[in-house]
């Protein structure tokens, strides 16, 4: 069936999406709320269903609008920081000398410093140890702690790091 009023339909699209970049920032993708988004952009949460099929596929259009071709060349899950408060991860990363730097075939993205991408080689090792030392440097340097926002699959974060 045709969308009886496209243009309503893609504000509202946009609106949401904005929205959840905001919740995404500020809370992680976790404990964003799809309800909250929802909320604040006047809809009801089942409204956010009829432009994306899940939370993920949501995540999926913030990632593509906030950071448009900076995934496009290279494998990589995405932001690997949370935001602390008051600061930008990237921008912390990228202060500290961090962009291009890597371990085996992990390397931290020459487009956005919080991303950490697979040169096609990468192992999970290699990404744990980047991610080790991104903390460490960002540590010393700045003395913020940056926490994963990415999911670590069959351990938890507090027990690798």
């Amino acid at each position: 069936a045709k969308d009886p009023c496209p243009e309503r339909s893609e504000s509202e699209r946009a609106e949401i999406v904005a929205a959840a970049e905001r919740h995404f920032a500020g809370r992680g993708f976790e404990a964003a709320l799809l309800e909250d988004i929802a909320s604040e952009v006047g809809i009801r949460r089942a409204a956010i269903f009829y432009h994306f099929g899940d939370k993920q596929e949501l995540y999926a259009a913030v990632l593509d609008q906030v950071f448009g071709d900076a995934m496009a060349d290279l494998p990589s899950a995405g932001s690997v920081f949370r935001n602390p408060a008051g600061a930008h991860a990237a921008r912390l990363i990228e202060s500290c000398g961090l962009k291009g730097s890597a371990v085996g075939g992990a390397r931290v993205s020459e487009k956005h410093a919080n991303f950490i991408v697979n040169r096609g080689e990468a192992t999970g090792a290699d990404v744990l140890e980047l991610v080790r030392r991104i903390r460490a440097r960002v540590r010393q340097a700045r003395g913020v702690d940056l926490q994963p926002e990415v999911m670590l699959y069959g351990k938890k974060w507090e027990d690798v790091l």
